[in-house]
């Protein structure tokens, strides 16, 4: 009587079954586990009116996956990427089915640069948006977008240069032309037998220390020119050095710089009275933008001697002011005051003020040209090479040239 029972009641559902074909039903979706992923299971596929085998739905745990290591593409070092994801339950049927997460899904990855071992370590946060099943999640790291959060400087750091770059050398070579041509003053030009011009050229040899420090020699020679023959002459003059320190002072448009110099007592004229000569250039420019600027540099002499004749000079003090203006990159235009102050062993000390225009050119990265004019507006007493008076008479020209390396 059971058995009738029974197979009374499989025809009955046997037969509703193929009435109704049976439609699987798109299973709820999972709330988001405790780590922020976020599980959406696919619905099942239809059965075309079959009655499908009966299953019983089963849980299973996601094992924990041991930490795995891969290499972060643009990394300098190998990194060891320990990856893991939370306990997860997900119906045994529908695992590899998983549909991306509605909303994007941060996970934190922890970046150890090795070797050595436990340095400092680096936060990095992976964005993902679509999150693979966990036995592909470290294959997949090392080809999604990863943006890095920096933690606190390491107590050891090792520098790495970077690949094909050259580190800046320790010394630069100082190799520097220097002319200079002077012309006689205006009356010297025109009275018989006067100055005509003199020239001055110099040769820098040397290095300079990325620091700012370095040294020079220079050696160089004078031509005078006259309108009478007899009275031309060309001299070596002394070998000097050049003391160079790093700028003391550049910041909010300000730069100031300076170096010191020595003649030694080479030439013959120095070797008579055993002259020594001491300076040093102090310049202070400050930059006003647009091409403005003002340039004011500050030059002490002192000579050492054996004796002094009654107008020899131990003390020269010069200053010359220059405001310039930037015409354009390679035109320069300039104005202002130069004084000297010359102070002798027994005569009174002179001083002269002259106004000194300017046009200089800026030919490329290695060459100068510079043309001024001296126009006399102030004097007292004698000094030498000054003017005499503050006199058009008393008019000059200079041109100077620099070539360097």
């Amino acid at each position: 009587m059971a058995k009738f029972k029974f197979e009374v009641l499989t025809s009955a559902i046997l037969a509703l079954s193929f009435a109704f074909p049976a439609q699987a039903a798109e299973l709820p979706t999972k709330k988001p586990a405790s780590d922020g992923m976020a599980i959406k299971l696919v619905p099942a596929r239809k059965y075309g009116g079959k009655m499908p085998k009966r299953t019983k739905e089963k849980s299973v745990r996601l094992k924990k996956t041991p930490p795995q290591s891969v290499t972060v593409r643009g990394s300098k070092l190998p990194m060891t990427i320990t990856a893991s994801a939370k306990k997860t339950v997900i119906p045994e049927q529908n695992m590899q089915k998983i549909a991306a997460p509605t909303r994007p899904v941060s996970k934190t990855i922890a970046v150890v640069q090795n070797p050595p071992p436990r340095r400092a370590k680096e936060t990095q946060t992976l964005a993902q948006n679509d999150l693979p099943a966990e036995k592909d999640l470290v294959d997949t790291l090392d080809s999604l977008p990863v943006t890095s959060e920096k933690a606190p400087a390491p107590m050891l750091s090792t520098r790495i240069a970077s690949p094909g770059k050259a580190s800046a050398p320790m010394f630069t070579p100082i190799l520097q032309l220097r002319s200079r041509v002077t012309t006689g003053r205006k009356y010297e030009l025109e009275e018989i037998g006067g100055k005509n011009f003199s020239r001055k050229h110099e040769v820098f040899l040397g290095a300079k220390h990325s620091s700012g420090f370095g040294a020079s020699l220079t050696g160089s020679v004078s031509v005078s020119s006259f309108d009478d023959d007899t009275k031309n002459k060309q001299t070596t003059n002394d070998i000097t050095t050049i003391l160079y320190h790093p700028t003391l002072y550049k910041a909010d448009g300000w730069d100031f710089y300076g170096y010191g110099r020595v003649y030694f007592p080479t030439s013959d004229a120095s070797k008579k009275t055993n002259s020594t000569h001491y300076l040093y250039v102090l310049g202070t420019n400050y930059d006003f933008g647009g091409g403005f600027r003002l340039e004011n540099c500050i030059i002490p002499h002192y000579w050492t001697k054996d004796s002094f004749a009654d107008d020899d000079t131990y003390f020269l003090l010069e200053e010359e002011l220059i405001a310039k203006y930037d015409v354009n990159k390679t035109i320069t235009l300039g104005l202002g005051p130069y004084a000297q102050i010359d102070s002798h062993e027994r005569a009174a000390p002179g001083t002269s003020i002259e106004i000194t225009p300017i046009v200089a050119l800026n030919l490329g990265d290695h060459a100068y040209f510079e043309s001024k004019m001296y126009l006399p507006v102030y004097t007292d007493g004698q000094v030498g090479g000054g003017p005499r008076r503050a006199a058009l008479s008393e008019i000059a020209g200079e041109f100077y040239l620099k070539l360097w390396l």
